[in-house]
């Protein structure tokens, strides 16, 4: 008897002191706003009377990847070209959840478009291509990932979001087309 009262007193002293490692979790979600000067553009209409609060939790630790529609792709990695370390990645899907277009009150107003979406998996990179304006103001974006085929990973979705900076335009109407899907509408006054 006085080995299983010693014994019991040995488990609760473990478990106190294994609870007590000092190790506080940090949350996994947080809410994050949009800057003032940014007013959504919902499909439709022009411009609201009040700036909304992007009620999108974002990763801690984990930034949004922004996207320079003015950037050379040259510097992305390519489905099937060798990247520096000589791996060939693959091109896959990548699916998109919500898509928003935001106008930063500007001259000439800059319009950026914020994606969320998931992954296959979660060695696949989210990339995206933007398009130039077609002759009916239509801005043609390709999302999608890339992959190394010999990648050993956990088959789970992971979820991603994005940040693309259009940039600026012309007075005039413009649809934005994700994936030969419409997304949204914004007009330059």
């Amino acid at each position: 008897m006085p080995s299983k009262i010693a014994y019991t007193l040995m488990v609760l002293i473990f478990f106190s002191v294994s609870a007590c490692n000092g190790q506080i979790p940090a949350p996994f979600l947080s809410k994050t706003t949009p800057a003032p000067a940014e007013k959504p553009l919902l499909p439709g209409s022009e411009e609201p009377d009040n700036p909304a609060v992007d009620q999108t939790p974002h990763l801690l630790d984990t930034p949004m990847n922004t996207i320079d529609s003015g950037t050379p792709l040259a510097e992305q990695p390519v489905a099937g070209q060798p990247t520096s370390e000589g791996i060939k990645l693959q091109r896959a899907g990548a699916t998109i959840e919500s898509a928003e277009l935001l106008q930063k009150e500007s001259f000439p107003k800059q319009i950026t478009l914020e994606l969320s979406g998931v992954l296959p998996t979660p060695c696949h990179q989210v990339k995206a291509e933007v398009h130039k304006l077609d002759a009916q103001n239509r801005i043609e974006i390709d999302v999608y990932s890339l992959v190394d085929p010999a990648a050993i990973c956990a088959q789970v979705l992971a979820p991603f979001e994005l940040r693309i900076q259009l940039g600026s335009y012309p007075a005039g109407k413009y649809t934005v087309v994700i994936n030969d899907e419409e997304r949204g509408r914004f007009e330059v006054p």
